[in-house]
Order: C-alpha cells, then structure tokens, then sequence
C-alpha cells in the first residue's frame, strides 16, 4: 500500500490566475505538481513558470510543493539563442533567478530521423 493519500489533476491555462480556475482548497496543499511535455516555445515558459509560482505562495507552510518538469528538446544543436524553442539552459535558468531550488535528474538521447530515411538511424540529439 502507498498510503491514505488522494490524488487530483487540473488543466489550467497559463494566462489566467489559478485563482479564477481552482478554489484555493484545490492547490494550498498540495505535495507535487507535474507538468510534461507542456513548454516547448521560450515564449509559454515564464506564464507556465508563474502558474507553478502562484500556487508555491499559496501553499501551506509545511507543505512546499515539488515541482516535476519534462520536456522534449525542440532546439537546435548548434544552441541557437535565438530559437523560437525553449532550451534546458533557459529552463534552468529562468527557475534559478525565482530561487527555485533546481535538480536536473536525466538526459536522455533520442534518435530524429533528420532527412527521412529511417535506415540511416536517425542523428542523435540531446
């Protein structure tokens, strides 16, 4: 047995106040909030940032909730500041100027079939 705990999820659009979406009962006690997949473009990370900020105010002093984020890679190779695609690198450090507390737990390689050819392997990215 895990434990006598529940578990909930909500959808919540970013550029709206959690507030306007959820009763606070729904998210001042909260132990871990999930998001995967959810940024890819550098322009959605800050209002999915804040979302995750606003129900950090909120939370009960005793519990300060865990935030789990996943994403694909959707940027170029050569590290192009100038991508419409959000980085690791933006990622890490847009929590670190909030103070978050940041552990990045794995990389993993996937293979993109770069010109079609499936038989050639793909290009391994990062």
């Amino acid at each position: 047995a895990i434990g006598d705990g529940w578990a909930a999820t909500a959808a919540l659009d970013w550029t709206k106040p959690v507030e306007d979406q959820l009763a606070s009962s729904c998210y001042n006690n909260v132990d871990l909030i999930v998001a995967s997949d959810c940024v890819w473009l550098a322009s959605m990370l800050q209002s999915l940032l804040d979302t995750v900020q606003s129900i950090f105010d909120v939370a009960i002093d005793h519990c300060r909730p865990t935030f789990l984020m996943s994403f694909q890679r959707r940027d170029s190779p050569q590290k192009d500041k100038d991508s419409i695609f959000t980085t690791v690198d933006r990622v890490v450090e847009a929590m670190n100027l909030r103070g978050w507390k940041v552990q990045c737990l794995a990389w993993n390689w996937a293979r993109v079939d770069v010109d079609g050819d499936e038989d050639d392997g793909g290009e391994e990215r990062k």
